[in-house]
Order: C-alpha cells, then structure tokens, then sequence
C-alpha cells in the first residue's frame, strides 16, 4: 500500500526526463520569448499536451518532443540534456 505523499513513480527515469524536459523547455521559451500557448500554436499543438510534458502528466516520447523543439528552434536532444 503506498503511503501519503510517496509517488513511485517519480523516482524513476520518467521523473527527471520530464523535470530535464520542463527546465530546459522553460529556458528556451524564455530565449524566444513564447508562452506555453505561443509554444503550442507554433508546434501545432494543443496547450494541454504542452502543460501535460511540463507537469509530469505525459511521458516526452522522443516523437511528442519533435514537434515543440522544432517550434523552438532546437533538437529534440537538447530538450533532455542536462
């Protein structure tokens, strides 16, 4: 029975690509000047899938990435690096 506050889950390799993913994610939409709903429409996605990738409610498949890095400007690669 898992306890209050304890999230499996979180302490595995799904965890820190999205908490890369949202950081470096964040940083380059602060470079161009994009809020989640710019990066969206620029990606032609819907804001959800992006407030999703950001919070840890959609795993970043290399293919979801493809199209919010290319809205950005950078390689899906560079979304998940450290």
């Amino acid at each position: 029975m898992r306890m209050a506050g304890e999230y499996p889950f979180r302490e595995g390799l799904h965890f820190i690509v999205t908490t890369v993913y949202r950081r470096k994610a964040q940083g380059f939409m602060a470079q161009e000047g994009k809020s989640q709903r710019k990066l969206a429409e620029a990606a032609s996605m819907n804001q959800r899938a992006i407030v999703d990738l950001e919070t840890d409610r959609r795993e970043p498949h290399p293919s979801t990435l493809e199209k919010p890095a290319e809205a950005l400007g950078v390689e899906p690669a560079e979304l998940l690096e450290d």
